[in-house]
This record gives C-alpha cells, structure tokens and sequence, in this order.
C-alpha cells in the first residue's frame, strides 16, 4: 500500500498533499536520456510516454510504480529480481494496462 500511497499524483491523502503538482510535473518530464536503453528520465522517474503523462519508478528486485494520468491509472508490483528494467515495463505496457484501459 506504500508504493501506491507515494505514488499518486496531484491527490490527497488522509486530507493531505503528499507531494506538490509542481514537483510531480517537474520529476516526469525528460531531465536525462539513456541512450543504451531509449529511456527518458526525470527525477527519480522513468519517463514512458510525456505527451500521454506515464511515468514508472523502478527499484530494485522488481518492485515498480507506473502510471498513468491520461488514464488515471497506477500500477504497482513487488516481485522477485528481474534483470533488465525495460522487461518489467513492457510487460506492464503489453499486458497489465490494456487489462483496464482496453
């Protein structure tokens, strides 16, 4: 349930914002580039798709938070290790969400 409480944008929890809209705007947005992966980054955030407003935070051994705003959609999974981060997200993009947004 952390990882999806730290998570949600723009919200409120317990009657309190958790982080502000600006930092959130700021933290998905394309700050870096990896070129061996073709992976955008911000602040602490994978950058997935910034006109469509998904992002994901990847630790280690598998755990990831991706979202969604177009969609307003948050996945998250703890799981064991997974070698290549890009892995984990295809398979959120090609499996998990076309579950909920068809």
């Amino acid at each position: 349930m952390d990882l999806m409480k730290k998570s949600l944008t723009f919200r409120l929890w317990k009657g309190k914002q958790i982080v502000s809209e600006q930092w959130v705007r700021m933290s998905t947005k394309r700050q870096n580039f990896w070129e061996q992966e073709k992976l955008a980054y911000g602040y602490l955030w994978w950058v997935i798709d910034e006109e469509k407003h998904s992002a994901a935070a990847v630790g280690d051994g598998g755990n990831v938070i991706y979202y969604n705003a177009e969609h307003d959609l948050v996945i998250a999974i703890t799981s064991l290790f997974v070698p290549r981060a890009k892995d984990r997200l295809a398979f959120i993009k090609n499996t998990i969400e076309p579950l909920f947004i068809g």
